[in-house]
């Protein structure tokens, strides 16, 4: 559960912070294309998941799951608006 929980709570921190949060709109059409706007790593994505699940982690003894969705999300937000 430890693993699960700390891959799987910062990815949603990032989905959260990208579709709800920042309202990135999305065009269907665009997921399938492969010269699209989706192909490649998005680093900011990839950082505040690496900085959530630390959170996990660090926090885990007394529940890390908050902590590493809060820290997801505003890492996102923050990295995305520096990118």
């Amino acid at each position: 559960m430890m693993v699960l929980g700390g891959v799987l709570v910062p990815v949603g921190g990032v989905l959260v912070a990208h579709f709800r949060l920042a309202r990135a709109p999305v065009r269907v059409p665009d997921l399938y294309d492969p010269a699209g706007p989706y192909r490649g790593v998005v680093v900011p994505g990839v950082a505040a998941w690496a900085l959530g699940a630390l959170a996990y982690y660090l926090a885990s003894p007394w529940g890390g799951t908050l902590p590493a969705l809060a820290t997801a999300i505003l890492s996102y937000l923050l990295l995305r608006r520096s990118a």
